[in-house]
């Protein structure tokens, strides 16, 4: 069970405190003069421990992420390699290189480090000298190809099979790309949901009524993490996505374009 958020930012805003670190909470995040700290996915790993265990792995968390020293390379061709996207919220409009994909979905440019990867910020960016079309292209292009991944697949209660993808963190960055998963009959697309950052679930649109299966499952991962993301679908078609059902308090929101609703019409025709 995911602990209670205010309790957790309760611990982190002790750590700061007794590091000597102004911080604030912000909703879902501890800010300081340094950065932004999210607090889901750390709650979704404490919850899988022992309450008396939570403080120190809690200080164990924030010593990693501030003690991680950041240099970004001066020039463009040392850092490239590094480069990569990863999806996110609505919530990521503030990050210094980030650009939206549709509603409820934005890419970030980020740069892998030894524990993770750290946000480009646009000074680095602006030091590289380099288009940023070529950036965001080269980014993409070595998120889609250059990390690990594993396929496997799931049956959901009413026997209709999806794709999951994983295998990596940036596992969801594959939404971009998903097509190369798709037959070549796949003329409407897939749906897909991106409910952790190191999973990406899919199937082809060849029936109108998979969404509402393919929507419990997203939700369902989401809730358990770690790494949340989003329970909303997605529809990939030609290399554009949009978003069709977002998920809300009260439950799911189709918010289907024309175009969306003509696929699932064929669907029902060739059914």
């Amino acid at each position: 069970m995911t602990p209670d958020l205010s309790e957790i930012s309760q611990l982190a805003l002790a750590y700061f405190e007794a590091a000597g670190i102004r911080a604030w909470p912000d909703g879902d995040d501890v800010v300081t003069e340094h950065g932004r700290y999210g607090l889901i996915n750390l709650a979704q790993h404490l919850g899988r421990l022992p309450r008396d265990e939570w403080p120190e792995r809690v200080s164990w968390h924030f010593d990693q992420l501030t003690s991680a020293s950041v240099d970004f390379p001066g020039w463009y061709e040392a850092v490239k390699p590094r480069l990569r996207v990863r999806l996110g919220g609505d919530q990521d409009h503030a990050m210094p290189m980030s650009r939206s994909i549709t509603p409820g979905l934005r890419e970030t440019l980020m740069m892998k480090i030894p524990i993770g990867a750290v946000s480009v910020t646009s000074e680095a960016a602006g030091r590289w000298n380099v288009e940023s079309d070529v950036m965001w292209n080269d980014a993409r292009n070595a998120t889609l190809w250059d990390e690990p991944r594993t396929r496997s697949r799931l049956v959901s209660p009413d026997g209709y099979r999806f794709t999951r993808v994983g295998g990596s963190f940036w596992a969801s960055s594959l939404l971009l790309d998903v097509g190369r998963f798709l037959p070549r009959a796949a003329s409407a697309g897939a749906l897909a949901v991106i409910p952790c950052q190191d999973l990406l679930v899919f199937r082809p649109v060849d029936n109108a009524r998979i969404w509402a299966d393919l929507l419990a499952l997203g939700v369902a991962m989401f809730n358990l993490g770690p790494g949340s993301l989003t329970p909303d679908i997605f529809w990939w078609r030609d290399g554009h996505i949009e978003r069709v059902v977002r998920w809300t308090d009260r439950g799911p929101l189709p918010v289907w374009s024309d175009e969306f609703r003509q696929a699932m019409a064929s669907c029902e025709s060739a059914a």
